[in-house]
């Protein structure tokens, strides 16, 4: 594997460049994510083209799967190979709310593609505990709607 990746970054709102950039590093916690399937969220649309993100440049995409390419040494249950959706949160898991379970609360998110780099690139790294392993013959590109499934869903059921 090269040490850089191609992905749409984002420098200024309208400004979207496909770049080499360096494939980012693993701690010991994250898998590293080769993307198979990546959607355009509504969000993305006012995002990259009028409001922008938390800071620039960045590389947008939340909506997403892909296959682990590489595991972190204190990361279990996760194997290479493995199709895996990521939901878009990354909860804290230090503020009240995550420790009572309620990470959509959280007080100091993180969220691919707004407050840190998303999947309109080659590879994504992600916390462990963001990795939900699909079932054998998923396609790519369902399991990357699994978290708009979701909150759809969700919105039905309220």
């Amino acid at each position: 594997m090269s040490d850089t990746m191609t992905a749409a970054v984002m420098h200024a709102p309208g400004d979207i460049r496909v770049e080499q950039i360096p494939v980012p590093e693993i701690g010991p916690g994250d898998v590293l994510v080769k993307v198979a399937a990546c959607g355009v969220c509504g969000s993305d649309i006012p995002r990259m083209n009028f409001s922008g993100a938390y800071y620039h440049p960045i590389v947008c995409g939340h909506e997403f799967s892909g296959h682990i390419v590489e595991v972190g040494a204190e990361v279990t249950g996760l194997e290479v190979g493995q199709l895996v959706t990521v939901p878009p949160l990354i909860p804290c898991e230090d503020c009240d709310s995550c420790r009572d379970g309620q990470f959509s609360l959280c007080e100091n998110y993180g969220y691919f593609g707004s407050r840190q780099d998303g999947a309109y690139a080659q590879y994504v790294s992600v916390n462990a505990g963001n990795a939900f392993v699909m079932p054998e013959g998923v396609d790519p590109r369902a399991a990357a709607m699994m978290d708009p499934s979701a909150i759809a869903l969700h919105a039905i059921y309220r």
